[in-house]
């Protein structure tokens, strides 16, 4: 038999085990709210942090496009300047190859000869002129002797012309091959002595004892030196100049572009 006092407890307990319960579902909604809080704002965050890496992204791929637009309009000017220098290149052998038949069918005169040597000569000087300006005193002063030999008459017209030959396959040569060399660099008022990278006949860089560094640039039709500045453009043609020493010939390299004038 339950007695009326025990009954009385058995009820105050269920009450505060009721208060226990709602208590303990008060506060976990309250704590799944604010779990549920947190967590949509770690999702807001980190899709915010998404669309930034998005969009930077974005800015990375039209540079790169960009770029890439650009060293292919680079290479193109390239090719076209190679194409140029091996055409006219190619000129000057069909004249002398025509000249040389022209002499033969003319029996050889002295007179036609030496008219021939000197139309040669004056084609060769603009020629050098008007390439890129890689040791061209010393160039032009080859071009001088010739002349000097053809006006004394120190050597026969047939000579000359045999020289001049070689002369013009050693531009050839020049033309097709890269390397380093040391020249005279005239820059505004200034004149010095520096080491030239040249690339064929397209591109030809120089560096100073002093870190100095430049280029050969067209403008207006004429050539003159200008130097960097820019950290960058230095480093690519310190590397130029490391893989060239290396005996490096083949490879990709990124260079800094004087491209002006064509």
């Amino acid at each position: 038999m339950i007695s009326i006092e025990n009954r009385s407890n058995n009820k105050k307990k269920t009450f505060i085990l009721v208060i226990i319960i709602f208590g303990a579902v008060f506060l976990l909604g309250q704590t799944t709210d604010s779990a549920l809080e947190n967590l949509a704002a770690e999702i807001a965050s980190k899709r915010a942090e998404v669309e930034a890496l998005s969009a930077k992204l974005e800015n990375k791929k039209a540079d790169y496009n960009e770029r890439l637009r650009s060293l292919s309009i680079q290479h193109a000017d390239m090719e076209a300047r190679i194409k140029r220098e091996n055409l006219r290149l190619a000129q000057y052998e069909r004249e002398l190859n025509e000249y040389r038949k022209s002499n033969s069918e003319a029996g050889g005169s002295q007179d036609f000869l030496k008219q021939l040597a000197g139309r040669v000569l004056l084609r060769i000087r603009a020629y050098i002129n008007e390439s890129l300006p890689f040791q061209k005193e010393e160039r032009i002063s080859e071009i001088d002797t010739f002349e000097n030999l053809l006006v004394g008459g120190n050597l026969d017209e047939a000579a000359i012309l045999a020289r001049l030959w070689n002369f013009v396959e050693s531009e050839f040569r020049l033309a097709t091959e890269s390397g380093i060399y040391r020249q005279v660099i005239e820059r505004g008022e200034e004149t010095f002595l520096a080491e030239v990278i040249r690339l064929g006949f397209v591109f030809l860089y120089y560096r100073t004892r002093d870190n100095e560094y430049g280029y050969a640039v067209k403008e207006g039709g004429a050539w003159k030196f200008t130097s960097v500045r820019n950290e960058e453009e230095k480093d690519q043609i310190d590397r130029l100049y490391d893989a060239l020493r290396k005996n490096i010939r083949e490879g990709r390299f990124t260079i800094p572009y004087p491209g002006k004038d064509l």
